[in-house]
């Protein structure tokens, strides 16, 4: 795991068109829209199951869910530059094993 601090996000994608999307029933209608927009260079901020609704992965995935833990994420092999923002407050998968994994991981405490 790529731990990732402040200095690595802060700015990195300043001044570029984006699009956050929560994954509610409204959300179909725009999918197409947002992927290509995403394809365009715009950058997708998703959560949780974002690969129930999308084929491509988000640049950034926030993980709040005592549900949908992030070691759904572990053995993925389409995230490799998401950087996701993970709350261990809420996810019981154990530090450790989220510092093994290969997940780029921004911790944020709720």
């Amino acid at each position: 795991m790529l731990t990732l601090d402040y200095k690595q996000i802060l700015d990195k994608n300043k001044n570029m068109p984006g699009f956050i999307c929560a994954h509610g029933p409204s959300l179909k209608k725009y999918i197409n829209i947002i992927e290509n927009k995403q394809e365009m260079g715009f950058i997708r901020i998703s959560v949780n199951d974002w690969w129930n609704f999308f084929e491509k992965s988000p640049d950034y995935c926030c993980l709040a869910n005592s549900e949908l833990t992030i070691d759904k994420y572990f053995n993925r092999d389409d995230i490799e530059n998401t950087m996701f923002f993970y709350a261990d407050s809420v996810d019981h998968i154990g530090r450790k094993k989220v510092i093994d994994s290969k997940l780029n991981v921004f911790g944020y405490d709720q």
